[in-house]
């Protein structure tokens, strides 16, 4: 069933684990220069939606 437009792989990965993966090394540098916080990717965002709808259901 497809929702809210989100391709099948990223609704198979709905965990969250693949976020933590593409997440992990980029917020370990911005913290590592002081900085609070970075943007997310749309890449990025497309995977907490996922993860969204998964809890959702």
């Amino acid at each position: 069933m497809k929702r809210s437009g989100i391709d099948d792989d990223i609704v198979r990965n709905a965990s969250g684990a693949e976020l933590l993966s593409l997440l992990s090394p980029r917020l370990g540098l911005v913290t590592a220069r002081g900085c609070s916080g970075a943007a997310m990717r749309v890449s990025e965002i497309r995977h907490v939606e996922a993860a969204i709808l998964d809890l959702e259901s």
